[in-house]
């Protein structure tokens, strides 16, 4: 699992998303964005989070760093905003919090260029798990000393969603829409041999290691796998069976 701290102070709500996150600190002296259990997508958002944002990790990309953070009834029972106690009552227990990067700005694609096998790297994660919140209306990229860093995923990996409608052999062959990305003509430029490479990085050895970062309170049961270890399961089936039908979504 996921390191674990303890919330300890609500400070702000950062009203930028449709999901409301705040900024809070915890007792391990840091300053997090918090993602809440209460908000509209429930913990599947959270799930997603983790799930992409351990896989950007281990393709070098650069994420902030994640914890669980336990959210008890005392932190919202003064606050003032109503809206932003509704969801702190919601949200009672093990939320997720990003690590606050201050002083970071969005990136829009003309102050910084990344590094087309960079770009590459971000756009093939993308497609792997259908994340559909890299474009120009939404980049959801970072930039900060420098660097870039990939932030809210809790869009991707649609298919948690809807157990019962959803299939891996279904989400394996999924369309990506590369013309939507942000990063598109800088990854171009990385060549097509590219992406072979990329996927030689995650195995299977590596989903399971993401997988069981997952807090197994997050995993709402699934049809017929009602325990956390077979819902993990049932999560790997659909990300083995999109890595091994790729030439159906590589961009062409």
């Amino acid at each position: 699992m996921i390191p674990k701290a303890i919330a300890t102070r609500y400070v702000a709500p950062l009203r930028e998303g449709g999901s409301l996150p705040g900024l809070v600190e915890a007792d391990d002296l840091g300053t997090y964005v918090m993602k809440f259990r209460g908000a509209g997508q429930g913990t599947k958002a959270l799930v997603a989070e983790v799930i992409v944002g351990e896989l950007a990790r281990y393709l070098d990309l650069k994420v902030p760093e994640m914890k669980a953070l336990v959210l008890s009834a005392e932190i919202g029972r003064y606050e003032a905003d109503q809206e932003v106690q509704d969801l702190l009552t919601a949200s009672i227990g093990l939320n997720l919090g990003v690590d606050f990067l201050p002083g970071s700005f969005g990136f829009d694609g003309r102050a910084f260029k990344p590094p087309p096998e960079e770009a590459a790297r971000i756009m093939w994660l993308d497609a792997l798990t259908v994340n559909i919140d890299r474009s120009w209306r939404n980049p959801n990229l970072l930039i900060w000393h420098r660097k870039m860093w990939c932030i809210d995923h809790g869009a991707a990996l649609y298919f948690h969603h809807n157990w019962e409608a959803a299939s891996p052999d279904r989400f394996a062959v999924r369309p990506y829409d590369y013309d939507d990305h942000i990063l598109k003509d800088v990854a171009r430029k990385a060549g097509p041999g590219v992406y072979a490479a990329i996927a030689k990085q995650i195995t299977d050895r590596v989903l399971r290691d993401v997988l069981d970062l997952v807090p197994d309170e997050w995993l709402e049961p699934a049809p017929g796998r009602e325990e956390p270890a077979a819902v993990r399961e049932l999560y790997l089936e659909f990300l083995k069976a999109r890595l091994a039908s790729a030439p159906e979504w590589l961009p062409r």
